[in-house]
């Protein structure tokens, strides 16, 4: 069993839309990929605790 309200918060995260993550390759280039996502209108940052990661807003 789970306390009070919880399964109320889970219940409610599987309906949000998950965001996309995804790794720049070649290494290294990340901020290249974000000036060119950028540039496309596409929202998008780093992620601060994966290399090369980043993650749509």
């Amino acid at each position: 069993m789970y306390p009070e309200g919880t399964l109320a918060g889970l219940m409610a995260s599987l309906d949000e839309e998950p965001s996309l993550h995804f790794r720049a390759r070649p290494p290294g280039t990340r901020d290249a990929v974000l000036a060119a996502l950028a540039q496309e209108g596409v929202a998008a940052e780093a992620v601060p605790c994966a290399p090369d990661a980043l993650r749509e807003r």
